[in-house]
């Protein structure tokens, strides 16, 4: 069963929602030649190791407003939790994405009633010809893809032109595009953060007494926050990544930032 973390940001009701995860060993989320500088700094490294992935989904009340970030993969799981929680999908007034890989945007036709907020950049990308070219080629040479089945391959890629049609379709009343810098309900803003994908962004949540970063898919394992030169297989841009993550490990320090992210082992919390 899905599993369901409460917690606060500041003044903030917060809850995080486990849509699933999976066991997998370190060989399998590492490159080889991140494997090889790994093992030189760790004595105890053993590729074969096994850590647990986690699909942990961010959720949180802000100036009376439901705000969910990303929506997983459409399993219903996180449809499972809201309602656990006393919410439904048709109480979900925002929906903030951070990019548009289909563990984040899968669910996204489970709200129907809920607004899509995302950052201006990412709509230019996949609204432009030439840049939503470069997002499915930069997807599908992801060096995790190489592992992939042809099918699996091919519902990915569909994946990804079904979330261009869904962006196209969506009323012009529905669809919130923020600019850099600019503050979503006071307390929420997004940050770029390439590397993962080119249309990728951290968000930060703020508040008078305490700020959580949301890096989303900027890290991945707790071996990159010890070295950010560690890179996994399922970044786009590796070196893009290193420097993107060194400055969201820099501005989490600076703002004392609890850190989160998708992927780690629930509830998703780095620090």
């Amino acid at each position: 069963m899905a599993r369901i973390f409460k917690f606060n940001i500041g003044d903030l009701d917060a809850f995080v929602l486990e849509e699933d995860y999976f066991e997998t060993s370190l060989d399998d989320i590492f490159l080889q030649s991140s494997q090889s500088v790994l093992a030189k700094v760790f004595n105890k490294f053993n590729p074969k190791e096994n850590c647990e992935t986690g699909f942990n989904y961010l959720g949180l009340k802000v100036q009376g407003k439901l705000v969910l970030i990303d929506t997983g993969r459409g399993t219903g799981a996180l449809i499972k939790g809201l309602y656990k929680l006393g919410y439904s999908p048709e109480s979900v007034d925002y929906i903030m994405i951070t990019h548009g890989d289909s563990d984040h945007v899968g669910g996204l036709s489970d709200f129907k009633y809920a607004k899509i907020v995302m950052p201006q950049k990412a709509f230019d990308l996949w609204s432009n010809h030439n840049s939503y070219n470069q997002l499915l080629s930069e997807f599908e040479s992801a060096p995790f893809m190489g592992n992939v089945p042809t099918n699996k391959m091919a519902m990915a890629l569909l994946a990804r032109k079904k979330y261009v049609d869904f962006l196209q379709n969506l009323p012009k009343d529905k669809l919130i595009l923020i600019k850099e810098d600019e503050w979503f309900l006071n307390n929420l803003k997004f940050i770029y953060a390439p590397g993962h994908r080119s249309d990728h962004f951290a968000i930060e949540i703020s508040t008078d007494k305490q700020s959580l970063i949301h890096y989303s898919d900027a890290v991945r394992h707790p071996l990159q926050m010890v070295n950010p030169f560690v890179h996994s297989k399922y970044d786009s841009y590796p070196s893009l990544f290193s420097e993107t993550l060194q400055n969201l490990c820099a501005y989490s320090k600076l703002k004392k930032a609890v850190q989160f992210c998708t992927h780690y082992k629930f509830p998703g919390f780095l620090n």
